[in-house]
């Protein structure tokens, strides 16, 4: 829900998983190999290399988490 997107051109990065409790009086008990996270694709259309992720993504070729660098 609060997770942010694998964009197209999204490469040689650690993805970062983010869960979030919603309920506010229980807890959620994660288990081993409890299954926990989605991915969803979807077709997009192309846009010109120069404004492409792969070139101007923020997040790319990062090796270990990363706080938010903003827009």
């Amino acid at each position: 829900m609060f997770a942010g997107y694998c964009d197209p051109g999204w490469n040689n990065s650690k993805l970062t998983l983010e869960l979030k409790n919603d309920t506010q009086y229980h807890i959620h008990v994660l288990t081993p190999g409890m299954k926990i996270g989605q991915m969803e694709f979807n077709m997009v259309k192309s846009v010109p290399k120069n404004k492409s992720y792969s070139t101007v993504g923020r997040y790319n070729n990062t090796m270990s988490t990363t706080g938010s660098r903003g827009v």
